[in-house]
């Protein structure tokens, strides 16, 4: 009995095992619809000569707001921060003074107009002299003028808006007495952005040198992230031609269109860097990690380019010689472009990918 007790527990027990040990039904693995790669942007770590420069941020539209005349603050019509359209009030002075001004030069001018008007018929028969005449016109002159100089003032009691903008500081109070040509707003336009950097003397004149009465083509770009992943491009407007006192170097200014995907600011700091090759020599060529080149069915050279929507497409390049695991690419890329580095063999044109972390990027 006892033997056959162990033989039927032994079987239980080998029975259990097997159910619990029963395969699960198979589950297809999806397929990522994202597929996350290394990249590199095309850009300060591979040309010599480019050249990073810190920028200031300003409105390229910018107005430093006061009034005209003299007066105490009798409202304050906007917040700071506040959009506002062209033509809109700002702030108003107490007009009171300003009103009599005008009631009395009015009162004035009409006075002399028709004192004038006398003077012209007395003049024909003699009845007055050419100087008394000359006299009255000469009053009349001034009073006109008087008059308008104080429907001027009048009409300055009122700040209005320049042009479409945002009011990016305000310096009163209402009931306070401020002066004339007293800051008391800060207006600016956010739609286009202007960028400010100072660049050493040597290589003004090397612009200048180069460009010999005809514009040279300097691929600018703007930076605001500490990666400099995200370049845009900006257009140079101004070179300064007088060097800074103190540190010798020429403010150079930029315009740009105001990014959509970011909230740029006046008074933010950014960085540009400027492709100077075109006017220090031959191009540098680019090196690129040789996992990032491919073949195509042509049997040409090919890098995958990460578009801005996260898309990539294969674009050909022209390669030359290889150094351990960089290769030289001699045309074809541009600066600013990213490009994947691994995953490339996985890759369909228009796919999506996601990029990976800096520090997961890492070799």
């Amino acid at each position: 009995m006892k033997s056959q007790f162990r033989v039927l527990s032994l079987t239980a027990l080998i029975g259990v095992a097997l159910v619990g040990c029963s395969p699960e039904p198979e589950q297809k693995a999806e397929a990522p619809t994202v597929r996350p790669v290394k990249t590199m942007v095309i850009g300060l770590e591979n040309q010599n000569s480019i050249r990073e420069f810190p920028a200031r941020v300003l409105a390229s539209k910018r107005a430093e707001m006061a009034f005209r005349v003299p007066g105490k603050v009798n409202s304050i019509q906007v917040k700071e921060g506040e959009e506002i359209k062209q033509g809109a009030v700002l702030a108003t002075l107490d007009d009171t003074q300003f009103k009599l001004a005008v009631q009395e030069n009015k009162a004035t001018y009409n006075r002399l107009q028709a004192d004038f008007k006398r003077a012209k018929e007395l003049i024909k028969d003699n009845f007055i002299s050419k100087k008394d005449y000359e006299q009255i016109r000469a009053d009349l002159t001034r009073a006109k003028a008087n008059y308008d100089s104080a429907k001027a003032d009048l009409s300055y009691t009122k700040l209005l808006a320049p042009f479409d903008g945002y009011i990016a500081q305000r310096n009163i109070q209402n009931f306070e007495e401020v002066q004339e040509k007293q800051v008391v707003f800060s207006f600016q336009n956010l739609s286009q952005l202007e960028l400010k950097i100072n660049i050493p003397e040597k290589l003004v004149r090397q612009i200048r040198e180069d460009s010999d009465g005809e514009e040279t083509d300097i691929p600018v770009f703007a930076y605001f992230d500490t990666a400099r992943e995200k370049p845009y491009p900006v257009v140079v407007s101004e070179i300064s031609s007088k060097a800074d006192s103190d540190t010798q170097t020429f403010e150079v200014t930029m315009q740009m269109d105001a990014p959509t995907d970011q909230n740029i600011l006046p008074g933010m700091t950014g960085y540009v860097s400027a492709d100077f090759s075109k006017i220090e020599g031959e191009r540098t060529a680019i090196l690129v990690p040789t996992t990032a080149v491919v073949s195509d069915n042509s049997l040409k050279s090919t890098v995958w380019v990460v578009a801005d929507d996260k898309t990539v497409s294969p674009k050909q390049v022209e390669v030359s010689t290889m150094s351990g695991d960089k290769i030289t690419i001699l045309s074809g890329l541009e600066m600013g472009e990213r490009i994947v580095t691994v995953g490339v063999p996985f890759l369909i044109e228009g796919m999506e990918v996601s990029l990976m972390p800096e520090i997961d990027q890492a070799q």
